[in-house]
């Protein structure tokens, strides 16, 4: 900065070079702030508007993601203004609302992630006085007579109904929640609740044209495409059975898997083909290994994948940090609740991710995108709020972690699908919340593909699902079905020692493919005939213990008939 010495004004000047915000006086763009010229006290400055374009943007106290408090949470569309000022810390360029010291991040430098659109501002604009259309984003919404919730219910509107409001009156009811008139022909006044400025939950959003919509779907040149709840495969209609094998990458690193062997990789795969199954699940790091290395480990597993004509679902990271497949700075600074999940503070609302999981996604992807074994890419390993409860807020941070990580792995790789998964949304839904709404908003999302379900037969109760995870998995099979997107069982395991484990298998097999689902795949597969520490001696399917091999011939049974069943549509 320079001081004119003929006057009181201070020339406040920048330009940008190799996203460095730089001070200098030879500049194209120079702003002028007036000072009062015995107390140096600012009067004025100019200011942009800016248009929250991300799911949600959170409100700091200080220009920084590392020891910032989070004051409040702007849902998308948003419009504030902000201080034509910018700011960079963390690679990302911030922005302070104007007359206040609240700070909110403009672009990420390292991805080119945009959060806000900014647009010239002269003077305040006054709202927009034509009535607007918007559309229902859960799954039922009470249109009042009174803008209150004490008001009585004149009729309903459900996921996706649009409807016409005024936008010229608007009321900030009890509880924050913002009410709208509907604009109506009849001679009666009804109201409907747009968000609650309190929480950032929102149930209604303004319908506008989104031009990069068509950038967020799987290009229709990708070898692995959706149609419906269905997956296409080199064009051709495809389901699947498939298994876990979520050590696949690291067989040859002795210091992880001590027993096992590059060759062990070749039975596993014999045996796969041997079945019929057609999938594999893997995860692409560990805690011990850099991630230039897991990157060639896991690139050798997939030419092996590849060679057998087998696919891969390639999952990302381990949300519970006590198996050990997770980054490795993750899991000393985030993974520190029950059974190592992710902090939700720090992780999610804090937007910690964005520190060392975001940038290993970008390397993962960005080295094996053109890689023909791959099926999808899974945003993580049964990420969950932590502690729980839940609250909206949680909720929202939830949401916005799987929305800006899938829209950046989709614009790193458009030919590829994209899956979250998750055990069921319910490990996401905030206390209180209809479980429906919120699986609805999170499969919504453009970029994510499909679903994903966990669930594993009782160890006590042989004819139940552990923690009743299936009845709450059949809520997102409900909604994804009404969304038009594929499902499947992602991970499945029968208890060892319950005598009906192959039967309980066969059923649960006959009710979700019946129900719709594209594909089935076992937890914990070992065929090695030895412990090779990659089964799961609770839940597996091995044949390296005598107690188990009868029930593991039994199963390789089960899963061919499908496989031959599945193919033969």
């Amino acid at each position: 900065m320079e001081r004119d010495p003929s006057s009181t004004k201070i020339l406040a000047c920048w330009y940008l070079i190799s996203n460095d915000w730089n001070c200098t006086r030879a500049t194209l763009d120079c702003l002028t702030i007036k000072y009062n010229k015995s107390s140096l006290k600012k009067e004025s400055f100019m200011s942009k508007k800016a248009t929250i374009i991300a799911f949600k943007l959170n409100v700091r106290n200080k220009p920084t993601t590392i020891g910032s408090q989070i004051l409040r949470v702007l849902p998308r569309d948003t419009i504030v203004e902000v201080e034509d000022m910018p700011q960079k810390a963390d690679n990302i360029i911030w922005r302070r609302l104007r007359n206040s010291q609240e700070w909110i991040a403009e672009i990420d430098l390292s991805t080119g992630e945009r959060f806000i659109q900014l647009s010239e501002i002269s003077e305040p604009e006054p709202p927009p006085t034509d009535p607007q259309t918007w559309k229902v984003v859960v799954r039922r919404v009470n249109i009042r007579n009174v803008p209150s919730l004490n008001g009585d219910v004149v009729r309903t509107i459900t996921f996706e109904d649009e409807i016409v409001l005024d936008n010229n009156t608007r009321h900030v009811g009890e509880k924050g929640w913002v009410w709208r008139k509907i604009v109506s022909d009849e001679n009666t006044e009804e109201w409907v609740a747009e968000v609650n400025e309190n929480t950032g939950f929102r149930l209604l959003e303004r319908v506008v044209e989104r031009e990069d919509i068509d950038d967020l779907v799987v290009s229709s040149n990708a070898r692995v495409q959706t149609q419906g709840t269905q997956f296409i495969l080199d064009g051709e209609p495809f389901r699947f059975v498939g298994a876990n094998l979520r050590e696949f990458a690291y067989y040859t690193r002795s210091d992880i898997l001590p027993a096992a062997t590059a060759n062990d990789q070749d039975v596993q795969i014999t045996a796969l083909r041997q079945i019929g199954m057609r999938v594999v699940r893997l995860f692409a790091p560990h805690h011990r290994i850099d991630t230039a290395t897991s990157i060639q480990l896991l690139k050798n597993a997939l030419d092996k994948l590849h060679q057998a004509n087998l696919l891969a679902i390639v999952t990302l990271t381990d949300a519970l940090g006590v198996s050990g497949y997770n980054i490795t700075e993750d899991r000393v600074r985030f993974h520190n609740q029950i059974l190592g999940h992710v902090n939700k503070t720090t992780y999610f609302h804090e937007e910690g991710y964005r520190l060392f999981y975001l940038p290993f996604v970008e390397r993962v992807v960005q080295s094996l995108r053109d890689h023909p074994a791959i099926f999808a890419w899974e945003i993580g390993n049964e990420f969950a709020i932590h502690p729980q409860p839940a609250n909206s807020n949680d909720g929202n941070a939830f949401l916005a972690f799987h929305d800006t990580v899938s829209r950046r792995i989709r614009q790193l790789d458009p030919n590829h699908l994209i899956t979250t998964g998750l055990v069921n949304t319910g490990h996401g839904t905030p206390a209180f919340h209809n479980a429906e709404d919120y699986a609805r908003r999170l499969y919504s999302i453009p970029s994510i593909d499909f679903a994903t379900v966990h669930f594993y037969q009782h160890m006590n109760n042989p004819n139940a699902a552990m923690a009743d995870e299936e009845g709450r998995s059949l809520v997102d099979l409900r909604v994804v079905k009404s969304l038009g997107k594929p499902i499947i069982v992602e991970e499945f395991g029968s208890a060892i020692g319950n005598h009906n484990r192959v039967n309980f298998t066969a059923m649960k097999l006959n009710a979700w493919i019946s129900s719709g689902a594209a594909g089935f795949m076992q937890w914990g597969f070992s065929a090695t005939g030895r412990d090779i520490g990659v089964g799961d001696n609770q839940f597996g399917m091995d044949n390296y213990s005598s107690a188990n091999t009868p029930i593991f011939d039994a199963l390789v049974r089960l899963y061919r008939d499908w496989a031959k069943n599945l193919a033969n549509g």
